[in-house]
């Protein structure tokens, strides 16, 4: 739960930064370990890599938010960077205090102590790492977060070393999406593992080698790299690729987006594009930065059943707030069930810090006749800023009567990764029904620090989910 703005400004009223302040950074990793353990601090670790949008939003914009300036003065904080901003021996133009030698050296360091590279050694940046003065994981986080989400970070992370830490949680704080509680992010629970960041030239390169045409799968491995970039020649490139028709294919079983017969087979003419759009837009949930959010809304009015789909869930794990009035017009016009169950939950997650969407998010789940609908709207509760209504009615919902609903309520207790919710919980994994008990037992494990994946299974069942959601569960359900 959030603290008011007294609270924070007593907590933190000796920490905050003077105007243009940064995180200050140490220059040895051998040096920021022993430091974090004589003085029992939390150990903060920050992945940066050049050329790529959220690698420098990150950089110019989070890193120097006076909010999480001043909660990093309480921990010891270290860059890895393989860049070079500035010349030899002269400081480093890109993160003040110390030179592009040192945060290079303690990218690899960090690289061989810390993350978690995929099998071709790349490793996921952004990222960033919390760890305890024994070196211990705390909790990690891949991908571009906000300045709110990293300051989440920070004061969860410091109360999990020491439970008895009562600094306050910012207002506006929220958790990321992906965190990893109680341990690093692993790729290889990821689609593509720790995909890089293109150069200008590669990707000018990559577009160019799709144009002349590939084979499948290189063409399928070529647009989830393209659609990682959110630099203006990727953005043009998917732009015109969801603009144009296509031709009718055969997916192989592989394809994350599903095997057998395209959308189209069996006409001769293909199928308007509709399956090489459908591929584009799950690939863009699953990789794509926020940016994209203009591309996905577009086929929210979609005649076809799978594209408004696949749309509705790419911006569900886009979080883009932007897309929000998009939504809440489609949802109004929406006559399927099927497809109005994501178009909810896509609206809770990207209008989760809007107080008029958690309230009508709130009261479809307590009002929706489709079951559908409702049962997915209870699962969006877990999507939303948790402030107090969100919170009463997520322990509504547990005290149903219907036990399907009592189930969905613990997913979504599950997703809110709020430690408060295990005492209640408890009692509910010796439940007589095993979808409740099931549900209970493994919101349990998230709220204990288990993987997210764990809730794939019971959301995909009880929800009847059509799509894969690999940014929010990762590769596989489990």
């Amino acid at each position: 739960m959030h603290t008011s703005h007294a609270a924070l400004a007593l907590a933190l009223t000796t920490l905050l930064p003077a105007p243009g302040a940064q995180i200050v950074w140490q220059t040895s990793y051998d040096a920021a370990v022993k430091l974090a353990q004589d003085e029992k601090k939390v150990l903060f670790v920050a992945v940066n890599m050049d050329g790529e949008g959220a690698n420098d939003r990150m950089a110019k914009n989070v890193y120097d938010d006076k909010g999480v300036t001043a909660l990093s003065a309480l921990t010891v904080n270290l860059i890895a960077s393989p860049g070079q901003h500035g010349s030899d021996g002269k400081s480093c133009m890109r993160f003040d205090g110390l030179t592009c030698a040192e945060h290079q050296t303690v990218e690899k360091a960090v690289r061989a102590n810390v993350v978690k590279p995929d099998p071709s050694g790349n490793v996921v940046a952004p990222q960033h790492v919390f760890v305890d003065g024994a070196g211990q994981p705390l909790l990690s986080v891949p991908f571009e977060i906000s300045s709110g989400e990293l300051e989440w970070c920070f004061v969860t992370a410091m109360r999990r070393a020491d439970p008895t830490n009562k600094i306050a949680m910012p207002q506006g704080a929220r958790m990321p999406r992906m965190v990893v509680l109680g341990g690093i992010y692993d790729p290889m629970g990821a689609v593509g593992g720790a995909i890089q960041p293109l150069t200008k030239a590669e990707l000018a390169e990559l577009i160019k080698s799709v144009k002349k045409g590939l084979e499948f799968e290189e063409r399928q491995a070529a647009f989830w790299r393209i659609l990682h970039s959110d630099s203006p020649d990727a953005f043009a490139f998917i732009k015109a690729e969801l603009r144009s028709s296509g031709t009718a294919e055969k997916r192989p079983s592989s394809d994350p987006t599903g095997g057998g017969a395209s959308v189209g087979a069996g006409n001769p003419l293909g199928d308007g594009g509709k399956e090489k759009h459908a591929r584009i837009l799950h690939a863009m949930g699953a990789v794509s930065p926020p940016a994209y959010w203009e591309l996905a809304v577009e086929f929210l009015d979609s005649n076809d059943d799978l594209l408004r789909l696949e749309a509705a869930v790419a911006l569900e794990q886009m979080v883009a707030p932007q897309a929000v009035k998009a939504l809440e017009k489609a949802l109004n016009k929406e006559k399927k069930p099927e497809v109005e169950k994501d178009m909810v939950r896509a609206l809770a997650a990207c209008g989760g810090n809007d107080p008029k969407v958690r309230a009508a998010i709130i009261k479809r789940s307590r009002t929706e006749k489709d079951e559908l609908v409702r049962i997915s709207s209870i699962l969006a509760l877990g999507l939303m800023e948790p402030d107090a209504d969100v919170r009463a009615c997520i322990g509504e919902h547990l005290g149903d009567k219907d036990e399907t609903r009592q189930a969905v309520a613990a997913l979504a207790a599950a997703l809110t990764r709020d430690e408060s919710w295990i005492p209640v919980l408890e009692p509910l994994k010796n439940a007589p029904k095993f979808v409740l008990s099931d549900a209970a037992t493994r919101a349990l494990e998230i709220l204990r620090g288990g993987p997210l994946k764990r809730l794939e299974m019971p959301v995909w069942t009880i929800c009847k989910d059509q799509v894969l959601r690999e940014k929010t569960f990762g590769k596989a359900q489990n």
